[in-house]
């Protein structure tokens, strides 16, 4: 796999290989907000984004280092999620707002395979601990 942080660089899943996750693009922030706006209740920031804050996001995600957000897509066209990792001071990956936008492609595996890729993409630095936090009201636990 390529860990290149181009953004036209798709990293495959290896049991799904229709589905892959690559960096997001300015192109990506509305469909970014529909999905958190819409799945709210499911994360710590949990109030509507408006289209300005989250151009704000994205140009102060753009400057820093160490911290990824990719689309997750489906035959390297169809945007059905995102996922977030960001390398902290204590030297160990966290990874964020997973979202599993489309309806369509849930409890199908699409997602659990976009979470491997990101693994996989995580495990470039070696003995890096990987911590994931979910809500207890996040349905995505069950």
């Amino acid at each position: 796999m390529n860990y290149s942080t181009n953004s036209k660089c798709t990293i495959s899943a290896d049991h799904l290989p229709q589905v892959g996750i690559r960096l997001i693009i300015k192109d990506d922030i509305a469909l970014l907000r529909e999905w958190k706006n819409h799945n709210q209740a499911s994360f710590f920031h949990n109030q509507e984004i408006s289209k300005t804050q989250q151009e704000c996001w994205f140009s102060a995600y753009l400057e820093r280092e160490d911290d990824y957000m990719f689309i997750a897509c489906l035959n390297d066209s169809f945007r059905f999620g995102c996922l977030g990792c960001r390398y902290t001071n204590d030297k160990e990956w966290d990874i964020y707002n997973v979202i599993n936008g489309d309806k369509s492609t849930r409890r199908k595996g699409y997602m659990a395979a976009a979470l491997k890729s990101l693994i996989s993409f995580c495990n470039c630095r070696p003995h890096a601990k990987i911590s994931l936090n979910v809500l207890d009201t996040n349905p995505a636990q069950y």
